[in-house]
């Protein structure tokens, strides 16, 4: 009799990729697994009530990215599974989001996680804020909330343009056209009819 314990799952956890990929111990099973059933295991791992797991994965475009970005924030930084579930949900790229919060966080010394979290959910682009804030850290010696501030807001108004920039130069208006008052020399205008109406050559008699 085969033993009940060979039809058990065995979780592992691969951070390559951000994906957490769940591989069961039958390998005819794993065909079966949808990407809402990874979501849903990994939200449940992270102590994500049954209805909030049930909601997210459900309303998530990828459900396996929302989750993976909820699991290794969670693992890699001090924030609570239910600090990082509504950012997570909140934002077009999830991976990028966790990859801008964890660099961050381990990358810079006394950064506050639930505001590294924050800023990284505003950023358009989460990798180039997140190496914004840990360069100017490392190479200015400023704080990470200095350096947050900085990054953000030059995504938030960037116009402050080099000086050396010149805008092109308008194009010439093309210039309307006005038709000549006077013929050109050489043509022969043609009669005013209404100031000399034609009349009409009268009939020649004819010879009985």
């Amino acid at each position: 009799m085969q033993n009940k314990s060979s039809d058990k799952f065995t979780a592992i956890a691969l951070t390559a990729g951000f994906f957490a990929i769940i591989i069961p111990s039958n390998p005819a099973a794993a065909t079966h697994l949808s990407p809402f059933q990874y979501c849903a295991a990994d939200l449940r791992n992270v102590g994500i009530s049954v209805e909030q797991a049930a909601s997210a994965c459900s309303d998530a475009l990828d459900p396996q990215q929302l989750s993976a970005c909820v699991y290794y924030i969670n693992q890699e930084t001090q924030l609570a599974a239910q600090d990082v579930l509504p950012a997570c949900t909140r934002v077009r790229r999830p991976i990028e989001l966790g990859r801008c919060v964890i660099n961050i966080n381990n990358d810079t010394r006394n950064a506050a996680a639930l505001d590294v979290l924050d800023n990284c959910r505003r950023s358009l682009l989460p990798i180039r804020f997140a190496e914004c804030v840990v360069g100017l850290t490392r190479q200015l010696e400023i704080t990470a909330s200095t350096a947050m501030n900085r990054c953000i807001s030059a995504e938030d108004y960037p116009t402050n343009l080099s000086p050396t920039f010149a805008p092109p130069p308008a194009p010439n208006p093309t210039p309307q056209f006005t038709p000549p008052v006077a013929p050109p020399p050489g043509l022969t205008p043609l009669p005013n009819l209404d100031a000399n109406p034609v009349i009409p050559a009268r009939p020649r008699p004819v010879n009985p």
